[in-house]
């Protein structure tokens, strides 16, 4: 099952990159042998690298873009420096190989730097060095359980995503709820946004009767939406709620349920298994 999704992944690839991402996912979930996922995970990032650096030299050259950098991408507990710099190098390769007139180089930039170019906060000194080095746009990688490659543009200050998806070992073990996949056919992520949003958990973990916080950020301000998937296949709107009921919410500024001044708190109960929330983010 897991080789002929791997096929049918390939041949979707150069017309729907996300539905070969979706596609390669499944395979890997499926996969018998540590070598077989080991080879699919390989083909997942290497597509997601493709589709990113074809997206990337596509706006370079509408542009005229004279130079393009392959900057910091972020490793976080999800994934190591290795493999985060095995991202890295795979999307300068692609660049490299496509033959466009724009001149791609690595640059290594401040990691704090380059985490709020992430998300569209520009300092002024990075854009003032970049414009002394010539350099009209970065490619930046954010590696968590969701991995989002984007795009910066040094003149602008504009950050767009270019490609992404979920991290494979991130999803290791996750049952089939029929109403996440209904949700992600309802809502589906958005390739193209020109913001971006986060969600976590101050824990990887939890066990019965721990108390769960849930942390949130967008980009820039919007209205946004929180669901909590339960490992019982039903759903909770977190976000917004009785004591935080406006749905608007500042851009770059986190956000925390339960909040320091609400007087509750979200207890984790059975059924013991995958826990999912879904963050919606709208202009």
């Amino acid at each position: 099952m897991a080789r002929y999704l791997v096929r049918q992944a390939l041949d979707l690839e150069e017309g729907d990159t996300a539905a070969c991402l979706r596609t390669l996912e499944e395979a890997w979930r499926t996969a018998s042998t540590r070598s077989l996922r080991s080879s699919i995970s390989r083909q997942y990032y290497e597509a997601m690298a493709r589709s990113a650096a074809a997206q990337a030299m596509k706006t370079a050259e509408a542009k005229g873009w004279n130079r393009l950098a392959v900057s910091t991408f972020l490793e976080s507990s999800s994934h190591t420096r290795a493999e985060t710099d095995a991202l890295r190098e795979a999307v300068s390769r692609h660049l490299r190989a496509s033959g466009a007139a724009c001149d791609v180089i690595l640059l290594e930039i401040d990691r704090e730097q380059a985490a709020e170019v992430s998300e569209g906060r520009w300092p002024t000194e990075l854009q003032e060095n970049l414009a002394r080095k010539g350099i009209d746009g970065l490619v930046l990688g954010c590696t968590d359980e969701e991995i989002s490659l984007r795009l910066g543009e040094a003149r602008t200050g504009q950050t767009t995503v270019l490609s992404g998806g979920r991290s494979l070992e991130a999803i290791q073990g996750r049952p089939e709820l029929p109403i996440w996949e209904e949700i992600d056919v309802l809502i589906p992520r958005n390739e193209a946004s020109s913001f971006s949003v986060a969600v976590w958990t101050s824990q990887k973990e939890y066990h019965t009767g721990n108390e769960l916080e849930v942390h949130f950020r967008a980009s820039r301000d919007c209205h946004v939406y929180l669901v909590d998937v339960q490992t019982s296949g039903g759903m909770y709107l977190l976000f917004p709620n009785s004591y935080q009921a406006n749905a608007v919410v500042e851009g770059g500024k986190e956000y925390v349920i339960p909040g320091p001044n609400d007087e509750f708190a979200i207890q984790v109960d059975g059924p013991s298994g995958w826990e999912g929330l879904k963050i919606i983010a709208t202009e």
